[in-house]
């Protein structure tokens, strides 16, 4: 991977992986502080009655929750970004038309001959679409409103989205940062990549003809009519002329990640590790409670219940209970062989 390319990426692969260890580290500790639920000495009656009984832990309860929300929020986000691109699609895609001898021969000197389409739209939009096998859409207005180099020079810059598979970047980057949605560490790394990854497929479109037909686009596109889409279209490279893109063309410079504010860092950790030990020492109290307290409600006594039981005992205070108040097997009294 280049540098260039790196400062794109690395924010998205940090998020990812970062996603991606919360998670795992969640579903262990949730495995580890799982009820023994075969385990003689604890069941009480059923499995099911004793996963019911130590769910109620903080420390089982806090974990599984946080997992199911993180898990709710990433799935929601996915299926609303599938749907509103469907949506976006069908409408712009079903007013195709034929490429016109110019485009055809500017799409090849952009290096994606046969992945352009050319919509009937008087807006002046272009971007680049698709998860599986990308290709880029240009509406009649774009094609009029620009000259053959500047045209050449938008077309390069969604070329090198539909190389490095953009669209579903982007897909992957919001899908992990919705689900991380309580940590300001993910959303800031999620506008990291989004923002720099126009940074580059612009230097990219430069390489070959300068940096003025991209900045004479970018220009005209300041007055020239835009379509408005619902959030969560996964389009990319739609040629907002923002100032970070304008500055980057004016003066030229090495670009590098946009690293999310110490602050960022800070409140993820913090709130990270509260999120672990606050389980983590939930579930050690929890398990420190004596075992004949969750079977109390279901046993009885008999006068002599570990005879017959060599080296057998009875905890002190099932000893006490008064006759017929407790109903349990020989497993919840607490008893070990030695």
């Amino acid at each position: 991977m280049t540098r260039v390319r790196l400062a794109a990426d690395g924010p998205l692969a940090l998020l990812i992986g970062a996603g991606a260890a919360f998670v795992t580290a969640l579903a262990v500790l949730i495995a580890r502080q799982a009820p023994a639920a075969f385990d003689p000495f604890v069941a009480c009656e059923t499995v099911a009655t004793t996963v019911a009984a130590r769910l109620g832990s903080v420390g089982i309860l806090l974990p599984s929750g946080v997992l199911s929300v993180v898990v709710l929020a990433a799935g929601l986000a996915l299926v609303h970004q599938m749907w509103a691109t469907r949506r976006v699609l069908a409408r712009v895609l079903g007013r195709r038309r034929p490429l016109s001898p110019r485009l055809r021969r500017l799409a090849q000197a952009a290096g994606i001959a046969g992945r352009l389409d050319l919509v009937d739209d008087r807006a002046a939009f272009t971007f680049c679409y698709g998860l599986a096998s990308p290709r880029v859409c240009v509406s009649s207005g774009l094609a009029r409103l620009l000259s053959d180099g500047e045209l050449t020079a938008v077309l390069r810059h969604e070329a090198h989205h539909l190389r490095h598979r953009d669209p579903l970047k982007i897909l992957l980057g919001r899908t992990a940062a919705s689900g991380l949605f309580f940590l300001p560490l993910a959303g800031a790394l999620r506008n990291s990549f989004l923002g720099a990854k126009e940074l580059c497929a612009d230097a990219d479109a430069t390489v070959a003809g300068g940096e003025l037909p991209l900045a004479r686009a970018l220009f005209k596109l300041l007055g020239a009519e835009r379509p408005r889409w619902p959030a969560g279209v996964l389009a990319v490279g739609g040629l907002s002329p923002t100032e970070a893109r304008v500055r980057q063309i004016l003066e030229p410079q090495t670009i590098r990640p946009v690293l999310p504010s110490p602050a960022d860092w800070i409140v993820s950790l913090a709130l990270v590790a509260g999120i672990f030990g606050f389980s983590v020492g939930s579930a050690a109290a929890n398990q420190a409670e004596a075992v004949h307290t969750a079977c109390a409600p279901a046993a009885t006594i008999t006068a002599a219940p570990t005879a017959g039981i060599p080296g057998a005992h009875v905890h002190p205070s099932l000893l006490s209970a008064p006759p017929g108040a407790l109903e349990c097997d020989a497993r919840c009294l607490g008893y070990r062989a030695d």
